[in-house]
């Protein structure tokens, strides 16, 4: 630009209280700061919930298996069973995975890194609900099939 004024005010890199630079002209606000720190714990709470949930999930494939196979079910039946336990354990953990990712990005922002943190936040939020819209069209999808099939084989 030009040389220095000598006699201009000093001026400070340091970016106000409470505020977190994003460049020189834009900052994070402490609103936004604070709206998503009083977000993470019930972020944090579901995906603690979809572990659980797909932990429980396992499980119930790894009994329906084998009640399946101990009571001479034909494996068919216990085995389809088992996959589609696994199939929505599956889909539980990665929704849960991109919820406590969402929640540590949130973390690492109010801890000062900034845009960065606020960026990967966004970025497993809309993981997440891509995955959520995925699943509820799969979900739709599923239902007017089986009713559809219901409506063909009614008599």
């Amino acid at each position: 630009m030009g040389e220095p004024n000598p006699y201009a005010s000093p001026a400070s890199d340091a970016v106000q209280p409470g505020r977190v630079a994003i460049d020189e002209d834009r900052v994070i606000t402490p609103e936004v700061l604070e709206a998503l720190a009083q977000t993470r714990p019930w972020v944090v709470f579901m995906a603690v919930l979809g572990f659980i949930g797909a932990g429980f999930l396992v499980l119930a494939a790894v009994a329906t298996f084998a009640f399946g196979t101990f009571n001479r079910v034909p494996v068919g039946g216990a085995g389809f069973a088992a996959i589609l336990y696994l199939g929505i354990a599956a889909v539980y953990l990665f929704g849960s995975l991109h919820l406590w990712r969402y929640g540590a990005s949130i973390k690492l922002m109010r801890e000062g890194y900034g845009v960065h943190a606020l960026a990967d936040a966004l970025r497993e939020q809309r993981s997440f609900w891509r995955l959520t819209g995925i699943v509820a069209m799969a979900s739709v999808l599923l239902w007017v099939a089986m009713i559809l099939f219901v409506m063909a084989t009614a008599r």
